[in-house]
């Protein structure tokens, strides 16, 4: 019985009917009423949510603190996207001048105070753009003013560059021995965007599955799900509608779209639980393609609920899962690959150290 529900009882003498219970009036609403605090709560948390993001993202910004963060942010993804689009398998020619020329803006009035990072991304990506060019006859207009940019601005002083491309054969050793062979391994994972037009096995995707499986889960739910297509008009239809996958989509022969089930949570504490459940469960699915020789690229899914929805009717994905991320994956074309250089954050600038 509901301990929130309260009986009364009405004696009456032995020659009468049954005792019967006698609902309050208090237990008739407590039902409803308790619906009611539970909806307030959900809509307060998620109004708060909202106050929170409206004022520390730079969608709105209602914020009247430095940009300085937001800055530094938006320098990174530039930079990156300047290093997807060297790492695919074939980048057109003076590609993505709109960004770079805003990347360029954005550096010119960055404090470098705050961190050098993003300046030392930048300056990797835009070397590694130019040397991309450095053959060209004649050379685009634009890559001479990207060259005189480099060139004449003091920004770059002092700054080590650090993105770019690299070329990327497996598993790096250390010679010196002071690095474990397992974080070696976490350390050599990279997004692949070139892949051998082939499925992977039945047998190498359980495997692979059976892996990711390990992955922490709150109380154990295991509410994700990753959904398999190997169809390439499937794969090329999911990744149109995921839009961040330009350049290289039509070369997909295999992928995952990671759900979370959101009816493993419930109340307002464990509103966003779904997405840190169904991230650690995509992380280790990335780490299993890595430990079994197969390539993989994490494309995020930062979309809208109609966009959602679209995709899920796609997808043939039921409305109670969440969207997590979509995993393209296979053998890589060739054993040695131009990879985004993804430079990470100084040690320092990760870990804050409280007394």
């Amino acid at each position: 019985m509901d301990s929130s529900v309260t009986v009364g009882f009405e004696v009456k003498s032995p020659s009468a009917q049954p005792i019967q219970p006698m609902t309050t009036l208090a237990s008739r609403i407590s039902a409803p009423a308790r619906l009611v605090a539970r909806i307030v709560r959900l809509v307060r948390e998620h109004f708060r949510d909202f106050l929170i993001n409206a004022t520390h993202t730079g969608f709105i910004s209602l914020s009247s603190a430095p940009s300085i963060r937001r800055r530094f942010y938006s320098i990174v993804i530039l930079a990156h996207s300047i290093e997807k689009g060297l790492s695919l398998p074939t980048p057109k020619k003076a590609f993505g001048k709109e960004k770079m020329r805003a990347l360029l803006t954005l550096v010119q009035s960055y404090d470098r105070s705050f961190s050098a990072f993003p300046l030392e991304m930048a300056y990797g990506a835009i070397n590694a753009y130019l040397d991309f060019h450095r053959d060209d006859k004649p050379a685009d207009p634009f890559i001479s003013e990207l060259a005189n940019f480099v060139a004449t601005t003091a920004i770059f002083e002092g700054i080590r560059p650090t993105g770019g491309v690299k070329i990327y054969s497996g598993i790096e050793q250390k010679p010196n021995g002071d690095i474990p062979q397992f974080a070696l391994f976490l350390r050599s994972r990279s997004s692949c965007r070139n892949f051998k037009q082939e499925p992977v096995s039945a047998q190498e995707i359980v495997k692979i599955i059976e892996t990711a499986q390990a992955a922490p889960s709150q109380c154990n739910r295991q509410s994700s799900r990753a959904h398999l297509y190997q169809a390439r008009e499937q794969i090329i239809r999911l990744l149109k509608l995921q839009s961040g996958a330009s350049g290289f989509a039509d070369q997909v022969p295999n992928l995952f779209v990671v759900t979370s089930d959101v009816t493993a949570w419930s109340g307002p504490g464990q509103r966003n639980q779904c997405y840190v459940d169904g991230a650690l469960f995509a992380q280790s699915l990335l780490l299993a393609c890595h430990a079994y020789n197969i390539a993989a690229c994490p494309l995020n899914l930062a979309i809208d609920n109609r966009k959602e929805a679209r995709i899920k009717d796609a997808a043939a994905i039921p409305p109670h899962e969440r969207l997590i991320m979509m995993i393209a994956f296979g053998r890589p074309a060739e054993d040695r690959l131009r990879y985004a250089m993804s430079p990470r954050l100084p040690v320092g600038e990760t870990l804050v150290l409280h007394p």
